[in-house]
């Protein structure tokens, strides 16, 4: 049955706020997620279509992806006839119901304080401590006066991670104090429009980061559980991750490490169906490296009770047929320098530049200025096919070398 997106990708915002001010902010949340709209239309499958949030793909790009073997969603029409269509929202929450409601469409769905609740990072950090994962050093706080009290405290460096938001957002690497007033105001900030709350933790050595996405039946069931290798920042801002049979647990420890993951992710899903949640969850953890040099593994840092990234990826590996890894690679506008035309990109590309039944290379998967206004983007997506995730991680340095510039910045240092 073909399904019909909904991309509320301001979802883990819009907890975090109380219903009258995600009110009086749902116009600016919502032109953010329009301007995200674009990171996924590259993910549809025959039939598949999404309810618009800003316009449609534009001609150009689609006669692109088409040269990577795949084929843009297509906006569903006002008067389009949604009830052959399953619902897909990206998050579910009651926000996403009435969406549907207005096309007559209607989904089983968690109640909305369950989904609220299994979202908030004080959510993971209680079933870490259930589970024994807990760093001793980690701390919920509920007040800002208890944070700035902590940091002079607890050994550092710290992270500070508000209780809501998603892709790092609001997440800050503290590695000294005390702390100027810009550096206490920002920390302030991210606690306030997180939620009220955060989690403090210490920021490890990380050498390889993971998540493992599964989907939770409403009888408490897991089904479709995969794995792949995710690529971040310093404060564990994801940007990217990489699909292939070698990741993310290579090497003789890789099967050892996978159980570990898999009973972890059985327990959260045990859980998350207690608290009443049912759909789509990832789990994110990592390796680290420990102050006598040897390797261990964290694997439940966050759990994502909703779709992330990693649905385009596998749909986009999937559609375009392609045998081998894939490394997916996000960038914020500002820090791309890409050409205006697909012409152009391709040819700054040259022998490097992917089509369809080729053995290895990069392709755009996000339009250009000849085809969509800037103002209309947010950020980029790239791709870059290869046998295995080592040749795809050359290829990402091509990616950064050809069209990135600076450096992002997570930390307080």
């Amino acid at each position: 049955m073909p399904e019909l997106f909904y991309f509320n990708t301001d979802f883990d915002m819009s907890q975090a706020l109380s219903p009258d001010v995600a009110v009086s902010q749902s116009n600016l949340m919502r032109k953010l997620a329009s301007q995200k709209e674009v990171l996924f239309w590259a993910l549809g499958r025959a039939g598949d279509c999404f309810i618009p949030l800003g316009p449609p793909p534009p001609p150009a790009y689609a006669r692109q992806i088409a040269r990577y073997g795949l084929s843009p969603l297509k906006p569903l029409a006002e008067d389009g006839a949604a009830a052959a269509f399953k619902p897909h929202p990206w998050g579910v929450n009651e926000e996403a119901r009435q969406v549907f409601l207005t096309f007559g469409l209607s989904f089983n769905q968690p109640p909305p304080d369950a989904v609220r609740a299994v979202n908030s990072r004080e959510f993971a950090f209680n079933i870490a401590g259930e589970l024994g994962l807990r760093s001793p050093f980690s701390r919920l706080v509920k007040s800002l006066n208890e944070l700035f009290s902590l940091l002079k405290e607890l050994p550092l460096p710290l992270l500070i991670k508000p209780i809501f938001g998603n892709a790092g957002i609001g997440i800050t690497i503290v590695n000294h104090y005390p702390l100027d007033a810009k550096e206490e105001n920002f920390i302030r900030q991210s606690f306030l429009c997180g939620g009220g709350a955060a989690v403090l933790e210490p920021q490890r050595e990380r050498t390889a980061d993971f998540s493992c996405y599964f989907m939770l039946n409403n009888d408490g069931l897991i089904t479709d559980i995969s794995f792949q290798r995710c690529l971040v920042g310093k404060s564990g801002s994801f940007y990217g991750l990489v699909l292939g049979a070698d990741e993310p647990f290579p090497g003789p420890a890789g099967a050892e490490a996978r159980l570990i993951v898999t009973e972890c992710a059985r327990q959260v899903a045990q859980k998350l169906h207690e608290r009443g949640y049912f759909g789509p969850v990832v789990i994110d953890g990592y390796y680290y490296k420990k102050a006598d040099g040897t390797l261990a593994i964290e694997p439940l840092c966050e759990i994502n009770a909703r779709e992330t990234m990693g649905l385009i990826a596998r749909r986009i590996l999937a559609a375009s047929g392609y045998r081998g890894a894939l490394l997916f690679r996000l960038a914020r506008k500002k820090r791309c320098r890409l050409p205006d035309s697909y012409a152009e990109f391709d040819k700054t590309l040259g022998p490097r530049h992917y089509s369809a039944g080729a053995s290895r290379g990069i392709a755009l998967l996000t339009p250009l200025a000849d085809s969509l206004p800037r103002a209309l983007i947010s950020g980029h997506l790239f791709v870059a096919f290869g046998a295995d995730s080592q040749s795809c991680f050359n290829q990402l340095g091509d990616i950064e070398r050809l069209f990135l510039k600076g450096k992002e910045k997570t930390a307080i240092t």
